[in-house]
């Protein structure tokens, strides 16, 4: 059916011929045009098969023309003896290739997110599992679809089951912190859709907890570096004997000034107020650091013992995964927004997974 969508597509002589025939089989209705597959096109294939559907008695009739047969490269299957037994198998085909389109359209969806692609994953093999079960859906497709669950479990492995070393572009650790992550997240999937396997659903909790013990960090930092912006520099009090800056000349003798040819004194006046005045910085300086101590909080009971984030964030995770799973129409966001005091750790975090999805759809608008 391929090989003749492209000749309906390519050949003039083929596309006259099929438009009579359409115009012979479909008199006084729209006719439709044959989509052509392509492999970089997700659901081309479905959807070059409905259109032949469509108008299936224009398109055996030019299968069994003789126009065709000058085409070496096409050939009717051996398996089948007519063209019409070929094109009662392509509903079958349709309806397998239909639960594809749903996850497809599913994970094109505006407010689609992270956390949808392994239940979608999940789903669609459930689909195809019920296919092979049912010898009515399974009927004449029967090893289509076999390699076609095959193939998608072959495809998904990286994403459903990551192991160290697998030929995968993403580590994973990775994998884990962002598709896993966002999974669990998720209050309307939380663990279901994950693994059963105990060591990988530790691996999923532990991803969720180093993530909230970075955000945890980098929220720290930030509040240091606002503080940091914020404080002035001490303000150094003028030394008592310090000399005053650009003051004017005179000739002048001082008050005080010694009397000419006395004896010489063993003291350097003229250092004495430069020492003064570091000794005065110093100390200006020690008491700015102790004021700095005390309006950030900061005490020696603080240091000695530090917030033990990754266990909040552990202890918090828990009490979450306990609740029940939320429903398929509650939003994310939303319910992350309502339990920013119950979650403190662990809602900043979700923020930033289902927040993804409305900062990419305002980029697509605006490109």
């Amino acid at each position: 059916m391929r090989t003749l969508v492209s000749k309906v597509s390519n050949s003039h002589p083929v596309k006259r011929h099929f438009e009579e025939l359409l115009e012979r089989h479909y008199p006084n209705q729209p006719h439709i045009t044959l989509m052509r597959d392509c492999e970089t096109r997700w659901n081309s294939t479905l959807h070059m098969l409905e259109t032949i559907m469509r108008q299936r008695e224009a398109v055996e009739a030019l299968a069994n023309d003789r126009i065709m047969r000058g085409f070496n490269d096409f050939q009717r299957p051996i398996a089948y003896q007519h063209w019409s037994d070929v094109l009662d198998i392509i509903p079958s085909i349709i309806h397998v290739l239909k639960p594809a389109e749903s996850a497809t359209k599913l994970a094109s969806q505006h407010d689609s997110t992270l956390s949808s692609y392994i239940p979608m994953s999940k789903g669609l093999s459930k689909q195809l599992d019920n296919m092979l079960e049912s010898e009515e859906h399974a009927r004449g497709v029967g090893s289509m679809l076999d390699e076609m669950v095959e193939k998608w479990r072959d495809r998904m492995a990286w994403v459903l089951k990551p192991t160290p070393g697998r030929d995968s572009d993403l580590a994973e650790e990775t994998v884990y912190e962002t598709f896993h992550a966002a999974t669990i997240l998720d209050p309307r999937y939380k663990m279901k859709y994950l693994s059963r396997d105990d060591a990988a659903k530790e691996k999923a909790r532990m991803a969720v907890v180093n993530i909230v013990m970075r955000f945890s960090r980098r929220e720290a930092e930030e509040n240091m570096d606002v503080a940091s912006d914020h404080d002035e520099p001490p303000v150094l009090a003028p030394a008592a004997n310090a000399p005053a800056v650009n003051a004017p000349a005179t000739n002048a003798p001082a008050a005080n000034a010694p009397v000419a040819n006395a004896p010489a004194d063993n003291t350097a006046p003229d250092a004495e107020p430069a020492v003064h005045l570091a000794r005065l910085e110093r100390d200006e300086f020690q008491r700015a650091m102790a004021s700095a101590m005390e309006s950030d909080g900061s005490d020696d009971g603080a240091h000695d013992a530090p917030r033990d984030v990754r266990q909040e964030g552990s202890n918090e995770l828990e009490v979450y995964l306990r609740q029940s799973i939320a429903k398929a129409n509650v939003d994310p966001m939303e319910y992350w927004s309502l339990r920013q005091e119950a979650f403190p750790l662990l809602a900043p975090v979700a923020a930033a997974f289902f927040g993804l999805s409305s900062l990419e759809r305002n980029v697509r608008t605006h490109v």
